[in-house]
């Protein structure tokens, strides 16, 4: 189905180190704008998760911090970024535990569109600062990004 995410801050509960903060699953299309998911460090899990065509559109800031993985999609589920434009933040900023992954891609699509130079539309931290993309899996950017 579709819905609309919008000003929310999530927090991971430190007994649940394997929930889905964000989950979005069969041709579900989610609307996510202005998110903080906070995973303490202790979550085992990633911050979003997309599969069997999620289709997600991000309009705001997305700040994922203290999580295994970033964002992970796959099976034929996409992301559509808008980033600053306006005056208004937007794009992922994403920082995982250590030896996590920011963002993995199998089988999947990621868009960024818009964006200034001075504020990227990607940012990808921690002490693996890296983007596992797989087979069958696309990232476009038109808009900064930065490592």
């Amino acid at each position: 189905s579709a819905g609309d995410l919008n000003n929310v801050t999530i927090t991971t509960h430190p007994n649940s180190p394997y929930a889905f903060p964000i989950r979005a699953q069969h041709a579900a299309n989610p609307y996510i704008g202005s998110v903080t998911i906070n995973g303490n460090g202790t979550h085992q899990g990633p911050g979003i998760s997309l599969t069997n065509n999620a289709a997600m559109y991000v309009y705001g800031q997305i700040t994922i911090e203290g999580t295994q993985v970033g964002l992970k999609a796959e099976s034929g589920s996409s992301v559509s970024v808008r980033s600053t434009r306006g005056g208004r933040p937007g794009g992922l900023h994403i920082t995982t535990n250590d030896n996590g992954f920011p963002m993995q891609l199998t089988a999947a699509d990621m868009h960024f569109h818009g964006g200034e130079p001075t504020s990227p539309a990607l940012i990808l931290g921690g002490n693996n600062g890296v983007a596992q993309i797989d087979h069958g899996s696309r990232l476009y950017m038109q808009s900064p990004l930065l490592f």
